[in-house]
């Protein structure tokens, strides 16, 4: 497909006077016929950066190196997502008439939004031509301070923004029947309440006295039955389906 534009004819001249100037003078009211051809930029002229704040939203820079002024960004398209992978195309055009050769860096910025911890892609595309992959990933963090990271309590159904939403035992109380435990946790995670008489060394696995089926209340008790164990230790485990 071929776009044609009016303009006034230049002529360019080049004047080397310590730094580089150019400078374009027109003559007459006389109009030609310009054609924009589509531009594909080379791979090794596309410089993508991505870089995250502390809230894991996601921008990612994309310069690209132009061989000359006449060379234009005509749309940097919009970013779709599918799942891990983004991408954005871009349309670039080329006038037909002769144009002094430079570098013409153009730059554009993409917002990705707000990601959770994980592996992405972005992929650069120009008038439908992939360009450029660029892999990336998010690291895991605890955004709320409550000593969970957001994949952990992603994990449990808890809330990753406030710290009073996160997987905990409350108590652990030694009853006539047995040993009661308190936790707090989310809704939408299976839970298993675990016991084990070592916790340092190798002797002994976690022992799943008590399964919580999802959907669950935030808080919970369950009594274990009275062990011969001088010393035990518990935990809760969340799976989500």
């Amino acid at each position: 497909m071929s776009l044609f534009q009016h303009s006034f004819p230049p002529c360019a001249s080049l004047t080397i006077r310590g730094t580089l100037s150019l400078a374009l003078v027109w003559f007459g009211l006389s109009t030609h016929a310009q054609v924009l051809i589509p531009f594909t930029p080379q791979p090794e002229s596309v410089h993508i950066s991505i870089t995250l704040d502390a809230s894991g939203n996601a921008v990612t820079d994309v310069t690209v190196d132009l061989p000359n002024p006449c060379t234009e960004a005509w749309d940097w398209g919009t970013t779709v997502r599918s799942g891990t992978n983004f991408q954005a195309d871009a349309k670039f055009f080329a006038r037909s008439h002769n144009c002094i050769q430079i570098i013409w860096p153009v730059s554009h910025r993409y917002h990705l939004g707000t990601l959770a911890p994980g592996r992405y892609q972005f992929a650069f595309h120009a008038g439908g031509t992939l360009v450029k992959i660029v892999p990336f990933t998010v690291p895991d963090r605890d955004s709320d301070g409550d000593g969970m990271s957001d994949l952990q309590e992603q994990a449990a159904d808890t809330n990753p923004a406030s710290a009073n939403s996160v997987l905990r035992i409350h108590s652990v109380q030694r009853e006539a029947s047995g040993v009661r435990i308190e936790w707090q946790g989310g809704t939408q995670a299976t839970q298993f309440l675990q016991r084990r008489s070592d916790i340092g060394g190798t002797n002994g696995l976690w022992e799943t006295v008590f399964t919580n089926p999802a959907p669950t209340r935030i808080t919970n008790s369950f009594v274990c039955p009275p062990s011969t164990r001088a010393v035990e230790f518990f935990r809760i485990l969340a799976v989500r389906p």
